[in-house]
């Protein structure tokens, strides 16, 4: 082996360009040239390919990994970090700025991709953070059609999660009319315009409109508009789809439907624009209209009561003749307290006296509770009563004479069959 030592100075002078040429067993290992157009500077590994050139431009190409221990400039001459570049940095379109130790456990990337930024989980997911050219941003989707579109496939449902630790959390909207928040504080999400708490749901799941605090479900201080055709729908076990909803003619409608029928409702109320309730009819004409039978547990005041008696409405029609069975025996009572907690003395008779000879007059209720029909039991013993006294006075002949004694006294004589019956006086 040829060896030459250089204790202090080396100057060399070659023919042509190259001034220096070391060569290895493989090939050339290191040259220098004084070629102003091309590489000035060159190295290469021990199979003689080179690895490192600097050519009359100024640029260095490095085939192969780069280490350097110490602090790297660019654009400057005292770095403070391990790269620090004083200009701006270029990545080529669809490479990207990956992080992490080495290729096997980088874990994220941002790639420039089109006109669009992509920030990948590399390995994971793509475009977990996508920034659109034109200002949209998606999470989890690389095609955001808003400012802000979120895009979650975990099924976890939560795709924001906002932490405070005193005065609550909002966001909040601002356009040229009003500012709208929504958050949560104190336990309670809630939505405000004008700094006023609009909607308020407490941890519960009770909603207030109107009002900060629920007592129950669903309280709402002020008006509820609802869609005439849609109306309210109650929803449970037993009366599920039933409903209220109103029709053309403003007229409110109570449909019923039993859980299990079909899913067919059964209009049962109506309440007219004019003020007028039906039950069991569709077109009321009075106050209150019923068609079937109705139940009051307590007083049923009115001016009159009036019965259906129009001719062509009945049939079998017959004089009342008088019952050959045993009379009824009108009775003084109370109600027990449940039924009348007043206590107030009542006339009337008792079902069970009168059942067995009169039982057109009895009527047993949907609890089996028995009632008398005291109207037409009235009408029957005053028919009764008047055969009774035509019966009685059936032959008499009966004249009336009014005589004035002498202090000016008024007497109604009475004879029957030419009889004198007890005078009865009459005041001046």
């Amino acid at each position: 082996m040829n060896e030459f030592k250089v204790k202090k100075g080396l100057i060399v002078q070659g023919s042509g360009s190259t001034l220096l040429d070391i060569q290895g067993s493989q090939g050339q290992l290191f040259s220098i040239t004084d070629d102003l157009t091309g590489t000035l500077f060159s190295v290469s590994d021990i199979s003689g390919v080179p690895i490192l050139d600097v050519d009359a431009g100024g640029e260095v190409n490095i085939d192969g990994n780069l280490h350097i221990t110490d602090n790297v400039g660019i654009g400057t001459t005292s770095p403070d970090f391990n790269l620090d570049i004083n200009g701006d940095v270029r990545i080529e379109d669809s490479h990207f700025l990956r992080f992490g130790g080495n290729v096997s456990n980088t874990e994220w990337a941002i790639q420039h991709t089109g006109t669009n930024l992509n920030f990948a989980e590399v390995g994971v997911a793509d475009a977990r953070l996508y920034l659109k050219a034109g200002g949209n941003v998606g999470i989890g989707t690389a095609s955001p059609t808003k400012k802000i579109s979120v895009t979650d496939t975990s099924g976890t449902f939560e795709v924001a999660h906002f932490t405070t630790n005193s005065g609550g959390c909002y966001t909040r909207n601002t356009d040229s009319i009003a500012s709208v928040e929504t958050g949560v504080q104190g336990g309670k999400w809630s939505a405000r315009t004008g700094n006023v708490q609009r909607l308020v749901i407490d941890s519960t799941g009770k909603v207030s409109i109107g009002s900060t605090v629920a007592s129950h479900q669903l309280e709402v201080v002020g008006d509820i508009g609802v869609s005439r055709s849609s109306g309210i729908v109650f929803t449970g076990s037993t009366f599920s789809g039933s409903s209220i909803t109103a029709n053309t003619s403003n007229t409110l409608i109570l449909a019923t439907r039993l859980a299990g029928s079909p899913y067919t409702q059964t209009e049962v109320m109506h309440l007219t624009a004019a003020g007028d309730v039906g039950i069991g009819t569709n077109s009321p004409s009075y106050k209150l209209d019923i068609a079937g039978e109705g139940r009051f547990t307590g007083n049923l005041r009115c001016l009159s009561l009036i019965q259906t008696s129009q001719r062509d409405k009945k049939k079998e029609i017959t004089d009342i003749k008088r019952t050959t069975g045993k009379k009824v025996l009108f009775k003084q009572f109370k109600y027990i307290e449940s039924i009348d907690p007043s206590g107030v003395l009542r006339y009337g008779a008792i079902a069970e006296d009168i059942q067995g000879e009169y039982p057109e007059l009895v009527y047993t209720d949907s609890d089996g509770e028995l009632g008398v029909n005291y109207i037409d039991l009235l009408i029957k013993r005053v028919a009764e009563l008047e055969q009774e006294l035509e019966d009685a006075t059936q032959g008499l002949t009966i004249n009336q004479t009014v005589a004035i004694d002498n202090k000016g006294n008024t007497q109604v004589l009475r004879f029957v069959n030419g009889l004198l019956q007890e005078p009865e006086n009459t005041k001046k």
